[in-house]
């Protein structure tokens, strides 16, 4: 016997309305776009926008051993 489920319809975050809340999530975060791999204008949703993947180059891993490295965006 097989099921069949229907997709859950997309959070608020999930819908394309939401992209209205990247701009200024970027200004109240200084985060800087230009470590995006795709421009802010590019997202499809605050969740893709909240999953985004940065550039390699964007946040280098520092080669000390005597550091603490903190992947996340956070302020401390």
């Amino acid at each position: 016997m097989s099921s069949v489920t229907a997709a859950s319809p997309p959070t608020r975050a999930g819908r394309p309305k939401s992209r209205e809340k990247i701009a200024p999530f970027i200004t109240n975060f200084k985060l800087d776009p230009a470590e995006f791999e795709k421009s802010p204008e590019e997202f499809t949703s605050f969740n893709d926008f909240f999953y985004r993947h940065l550039r390699g180059d964007a946040r280098p891993i520092d080669p000390n051993p005597n550091r603490v490295v903190f992947p996340a965006d956070g302020r401390h």
